[in-house]
């Protein structure tokens, strides 16, 4: 089964625009709603502690073979700037193949849901300690900057599609089989709503701006579910946003999927417990 190294930051100094959080908690978050996106993918994982540096996690990701080490952060301008950059900024080991081969996938994945996909930059590094000293292809990815009101408010209100997003990145990277075909099913699937509902809510154990239940969910349901219209015929669900890639299984029509993201002529999914892409044309989101 293929591994990743999951390291969100537990940098809790560096605080949100609006004093709403930190770093460390919102990255803790998406961490969080990734696992069961990780587990459908049939991507086994091990996640830093929550008082590790940047060094120590490394060494704790090299005490085990990992085809992949993710570092999760959100970016800052630092003094006499703060607020005025925005952006993603997804940093691999220069030199490295399969550090930039990552870096290009989660690129793409994240410009079908960062707002100004022009403003997604991969960029080599060779300072980072999580890039330097770890065994495995490493990535360092900067989800937006925290003290840009706009990037930050981006990142608070979609912490599990982006968590989704970047699943969805691992999973592709590391070329995972799911954990089972999708089944195929006659009516319209509801299992999904309820997974959303019954399992990954309760695997986030920090509320989101102090919301209530109720409304974060009415929140994922409106913003993260979608209808196959495929005029009775099934869609399939691929391994890549390319009519050659690997079939996982095949959606039949009236079915009801998890969005993660669209952009162009694709839509990243999860349906009965897998992620994937599906044809966008054929999907009809839930206003």
């Amino acid at each position: 089964m293929p591994s990743l190294y999951l390291s969100p930051s537990t940098q809790e100094y560096n605080k949100y625009y609006d004093n709403s959080g930190s770093e460390a908690y919102y990255m803790k978050i998406i961490a969080d709603y990734m696992e069961p996106y990780l587990t459908a993918g049939n991507v086994s994982y091990i996640r830093s502690k929550a008082k590790m540096t940047a060094g120590s996690s490394a060494a704790h990701s090299n005490e085990n073979e990992h085809g992949l080490h993710l570092s999760i952060h959100s970016n800052t301008a630092g003094m006499g700037n703060a607020g005025n950059s925005k952006g993603v900024l997804i940093y691999y080991y220069s030199g490295s193949t399969a550090g930039k081969h990552a870096a290009d996938i989660f690129a793409r994945n994240l410009k079908s849901l960062y707002p100004n996909p022009a403003l997604i930059n991969v960029i080599p590094n060779t300072t980072y300690a999580e890039l330097n000293r770890t065994k495995a292809p490493a990535l360092l990815v900067g989800i937006g900057f925290h003290d840009n009101p706009s990037d930050a408010e981006w990142i608070k209100n979609n912490l599990q599609a982006i968590a989704c997003n970047l699943a969805l990145s691992v999973t592709e990277f590391l070329d995972a089989k799911p954990t089972a075909p999708v089944t195929a099913v006659s009516e319209p699937q509801k299992t999904d709503i309820e997974n959303i509902k019954n399992k990954e809510i309760k695997t986030l154990p920090l509320k989101i701006n102090d919301e209530s239940k109720a409304d974060e969910e009415t929140r994922i349901n409106k913003e993260g579910i979608a209808t196959v219209i495929a005029g009775g015929k099934r869609l399939n669900l691929r391994a890549q946003p390319s009519v050659s890639a690997r079939i996982l299984g095949q959606i039949p029509d009236k079915s009801i999927l998890t969005v993660c993201a669209c952009g162009g002529e694709w839509c990243s999914v999860r349906y009965n417990g897998i992620i994937g892409y599906v044809d966008a044309k054929y999907v009809s989101i839930k206003k």
